[in-house]
């Protein structure tokens, strides 16, 4: 299938730009965004997903003000995805590549809209080739980056706008299973004159199998991540942590020491509309089942305070945590 896109000098294979280099099923395209505000009191992910091997779009939204929990999926046909962004009450679309995109979001369900401009702070970093296998088989082979910034416009949830907020971009591409992946953290971090990004996967007894990040500068400047050591306290009948220690080793051999307080979750995965953390019985179930967790948390490096996400997955368990396989 032709598209608009393929007028352009852009092609990379000998097939039209909706045709991908691979037949995996579960090849992949995606964007994803996170937003907060610097008070502990709002968070939401959201983004989009196109399998073009399957013919297949999906968006979601996680929305989380306070204890109340929001969420919005999407799943249809795939369409013409290089010439628009969008799918359900969800679109989105680049002003100027690596700078600004604009974002309109819908969770007609839940009172829940917002008109933004995600504008970058500092330069994306490219992190270093994704390829994961077991027995063979490939279950993470993607290029990955991140880009810190900020949000011109508001959210809106319910009766409540919020405005003046930050967050992070992503984009990625390649092979992703997301049901097999191994453990890993996952975090992104906005402080007043610089990011911190960064991955880890690990077997679920320890082995590191994957590590890459930085901390990326306002002004440019990058430092490479080259380890993330944890410690969780872990409170019962829970498979992510209240607060973490993490320690994380740069490429100049410096350390930073970095706590994580937990604020609030999203649990992406299969959800309710709308539930509350108050809730002891959807609390639990949204435990049992999500594939991700994004702890949203006030973060201290040093004496500097930020707010920013902690993306944990458990899917396979983890043994020093005690963590049994998702689903177990």
């Amino acid at each position: 299938m032709l598209s608009k896109m393929d007028d352009y000098l852009v092609h990379q294979t000998e097939r039209p730009l909706a045709s991908v280099d691979s037949t995996h099923p579960d090849w992949q395209e995606a964007i994803y965004f996170n937003v907060h505000d610097g008070a502990g009191e709002f968070s939401a992910a959201f983004g989009l997903e196109v399998l073009p091997n399957a013919n297949h779009v999906r968006t979601y939204m996680f929305t989380l003000q306070g204890s109340e929990h929001y969420s919005y999926m999407y799943a249809g046909p795939l369409e013409s995805w290089r010439d628009e962004i969008r799918a359900g009450t969800m679109s989105f679309s680049i002003v100027e590549p690596m700078q600004t995109w604009h974002l309109e979001l819908a969770d007609e369900a839940n009172g829940i809209r917002a008109s933004m401009d995600f504008q970058a702070r500092c330069p994306a970093y490219l992190f270093k080739p994704i390829r994961l296998e077991e027995g063979g088989e490939v279950l993470v082979g993607q290029s990955y980056y991140n880009q810190a910034g900020t949000y011109d416009g508001s959210f809106t949830v319910g009766d409540r706008v919020f405005e003046g907020l930050q967050g992070l971009r992503a984009r990625r591409w390649g092979p992703l299973t997301m049901s097999r992946l191994p453990f890993y953290h996952w975090i992104s971090i906005d402080l007043p004159d610089r990011c911190i990004v960064a991955w880890q996967f690990e077997s679920d007894q320890g082995k590191v199998l994957y590590c890459d990040g930085a901390v990326v500068s306002d002004t440019g400047e990058v430092t490479r991540i080259v380890s993330l050591e944890h410690d969780w306290v872990l409170p019962d009948h829970s498979r992510h942590p209240s607060e973490t220690e993490l320690t994380l080793t740069l490429a100049s051999g410096e350390r930073l020491e970095v706590n994580c307080r937990e604020i609030g979750s999203h649990f992406l995965g299969a959800a309710p509309a709308h539930w509350s953390t108050t809730d002891a019985a959807a609390l639990a179930q949204a435990e049992a089942t999500a594939l991700s967790t994004e702890e949203y948390c006030e973060f201290r490096v040093g004496d500097e305070r930020a707010f920013g996400i902690l993306d944990i997955v458990s899917i396979p368990g983890y043994r020093r945590y005690g963590l049994a396989p998702l689903g177990s």
